[in-house]
């Protein structure tokens, strides 16, 4: 398989980015595949593409309440989910 922009190099293997919005905790160890995302602290630092930083980046203005209602929506979607799976 050809690595194309969705994946970072880690040492000889390459992983898949984590999406906008988190960083990678922890690289994967199995070639074309996702390590550990975290997401970033909403508000205080953040990134803005898919990507394989060991970090988010440091808001100089970030926009509070629209990374709060997009991480309302979310978290409101995630509980749905919940409550429709067994």
């Amino acid at each position: 398989m050809m690595p194309n922009a969705s994946y970072y190099r880690n040492g000889n293997i390459y992983c898949l980015k984590c999406p906008a919005g988190n960083f990678v905790k922890k690289d994967c160890v199995i070639p074309y595949t996702q390590g550990i995302c975290h997401m970033c602290d909403p508000g205080v630092t953040y990134s803005e593409y898919p990507n394989g930083l060991n970090r988010c980046l440091t808001c100089t203005q970030c926009r509070a309440v629209v990374l709060r209602d997009r991480f309302y929506n979310v978290a409101v979607m995630q509980r749905l989910i919940l409550y429709v799976l067994p």
